[in-house]
């Protein structure tokens, strides 16, 4: 009877020992990290982090683009933007606008800018990551020399997206070669003297020294996982319109965190979170908040290190062979609540106290081993195990994105279901194919096809545009386009992750609020404001080529007699009729306009 004992006390602690080496194994290679991902976003959309009303965001959203014209807005209206936030004396400004090349045609406006910045005292601008036009290198484009020396600091904007193609972290330092620049946030909470350099960094993670030295490679440093508010609640917002009108009183911004950045759509990031399922993607603008409003509050989240997830690895599964009996079924019981006890207590430690442990690794130690002791059970449930892949694809159908993966020849691997809805394509059609095949992208303005395989190979610098698709089952489609590359690990291939946001609504909201603000009503010409404005270009464009440009003005002679002998429909029937004459026979070869209400 006590050799049998020891038997099974023997075999028992050999089983411990191969679920421990699988288990850091396990971890080392992250063979659940999408289904560790899975369990995250369901807890992170629990926990209820508050909203400061010290974090303000200046939108350029739609309603900016209608009012004062297409994007890129002139550095003039930046400059009496940040002039009236300045007159609110608030206790930081970031302005998430690249600003890498003066402004030729108009060094006036950029003289503005500097000087508003200079006087402000309390501007961060962005350091963005790009990739050159001619090829795959690197490099961080800085604002121009002068508007860097007004700055007060600068701050890194980057943003990478996971393997499932969520962004869930930032890291707080960043660089080309070497992680010199903090993230924007860390920036503002610096220049405020919320957070200064003096007391170091937030709770964050250590990334380990890096072996590969390689030039022309994007460091990062101080990793953090963001604590996105819960559905509902959102940074506040104001629209720069308004701000630029005199609409927003100056106060409003008095000893605010101020961010000012792109939200309509085509412009700028659409970057898919774990609360995407909630909403709309966010844009880079509203991503940097979020991490601001965490590391106001110190609730930036840490990822726990590798070598501490071996320690609780070890621990949870020393104490799972503490708990089992050789003979009788109590000990099942035991084992079942420390599934339970293992997912408690790793929310507890995410909400309670700021710090993530992925908890699948020991979640699988923990049924392996109740498959190991009952084995009759195995051959039912190992084929459960074995679907993992299958499982992690709930993760990418609970988001509102589409979600493709590419190999390094820009190949299709798999897709979610909306990819499929997209592409009109199953995701069994379009395993092995070529993206340009089965996602054909064309530039909205210009009809011109988008090639994804020249951007894979390098040929393309960094975009941010709002692209048409057309998939295979005639449906069109706006979308916003997100690539992230995700380098491959101990040998494997990179792969490549690519998201597309539909944007087809918000797409022709913003056009047909543009299409109303710009044209007449009656005749649907382009109106006052939008006429001057090509007049303008026109000029400025006859002037630089030494060619002269003609206006003719065109005048319905006693149109009034005409309302008040037929009536005003009459009248309005006629000024259709005219502007439909002139579109007809003059077409795209000029601009006409409707100038005023009547002839």
């Amino acid at each position: 009877m006590a050799d049998r004992r020891r038997k099974d006390w023997g075999v028992t602690l050999v089983l411990g020992a191969a679920l421990l080496l699988l288990a850091m194994a396990a971890t080392w290679q992250s063979w659940f990290s999408e289904l560790d991902n899975l369990i995250y976003d369901s807890f992170i959309r629990q926990i209820n982090t508050p909203v400061l009303d010290d974090i303000v965001v200046v939108t350029i959203d739609s309603k900016t683009l209608a009012t004062l014209g297409r994007w890129p807005l002139p550095r003039k209206l930046h400059a009496e933007l940040l002039e009236k936030i300045t007159e609110g004396k608030p206790a930081v400004v970031a302005m998430d606008i690249i600003f890498s090349e003066p402004d030729l045609q108009h060094p006036q406006y950029d003289r503005e800018l500097v000087e508003s910045v200079r006087n402000n005292g309390r501007v961060v601008l962005p350091v963005v990551l790009e990739r050159y036009s001619s090829g795959p290198e690197l490099r961080e484009s800085l604002p121009f020399p002068e508007l860097r020396k007004a700055a007060a600091a600068l701050g890194h904007v980057h943003i990478e997206l996971e393997a499932d193609g969520i962004a869930r972290s930032a890291f707080l330092m960043a660089g080309l070669d070497r992680p010199v620049w903090p993230a924007l946030s860390l920036a503002m909470a610096r220049v405020a003297g919320d957070w200064p350099e003096s007391k170091g960094f937030p709770r964050s993670g250590k990334t380990p020294v890096y072996t590969d030295t390689s030039p022309n490679v994007w460091r990062v440093h101080r990793q953090v996982l963001i604590p996105f508010p819960a559905s509902g609640k959102d940074i506040s917002k104001l629209s720069y319109a308004d701000v630029i009108n005199g609409d927003i009183p100056a106060n409003r911004f008095y000893n605010k965190y101020v961010l000012i950045g792109a939200t309509a759509a085509g412009l700028g990031d659409n970057i898919p979170t774990p609360i995407s399922a909630h909403g709309r993607p966010v844009s880079g603008v509203e991503f940097n908040a979020y991490v601001l409003n965490g590391l106001l509050q110190d609730r930036l989240i840490v990822p726990v290190s590798v070598q501490w997830q071996y320690i609780f690895n070890a621990l949870l599964i020393l104490l799972m062979l503490l708990l089992y009996r050789p003979r009788g079924w109590g000990w099942v019981y035991g084992i079942s609540l420390l599934l339970l006890i293992v997912l408690g207590m790793d929310y507890l430690l995410l909400s309670g106290f700021g710090y993530w442990y992925p908890p699948v690794v020991m979640l699988v130690s923990i049924v392996l081993f109740f498959l190991a002791a009952n084995g009759h059970l195995l051959r039912k449930l190992l084929r459960v195990l074995f679907e993992e892949r299958r499982l992690s694809q709930t993760a990418l159908t609970a988001i509102g994105e589409a979600v493709i993966r590419l190999d390094e020849r820009g190949h299709i691997l798999k897709f979610n279901p909306m990819a499929e809805k997209l592409s009109g394509m199953s995701s069994v059609e379009a395993e092995g194919k070529e993206v340009d095949d089965v996602f054909r992208l064309v530039y909205s303005d210009n009809g011109r096809r988008f090639s994804l395989q020249h951007y894979l190979a390098g040929e393309h610098a960094d975009f941010h545009h709002v692209l048409a698709l057309k998939n295979s089952q005639g449906d069109e489609y706006q979308v916003s386009v997100a690539l992230s590359t995700v380098p491959g690990g101990n040998g494997d291939r990179r792969t490549t992750v690519m998201v597309l946001s539909d944007v087809t609504k918000e797409h022709a909201l913003a056009s047909e609020v543009t299409h109303r603000e710009t044209h007449n009503v009656l005749t649907d010409l382009p109106n006052q404001d939008l006429i001057v404005k090509r007049l303008r270009n026109a000029l400025a464009r006859a002037a630089m080529n030494g060619k002269s440009l003609a206006v003719v003005y065109l005048d319905i002679d006693y149109f009034s007699k005409i309302n008040e002998a037929r009536g005003i429909e009459v009248g309005n029937h006629l000024l259709q009729a005219v502007a439909d004459k002139l579109s007809d026979f003059l077409g795209e070869k000029v601009d006409i306009g409707h100038i005023g209400g009547g002839g």
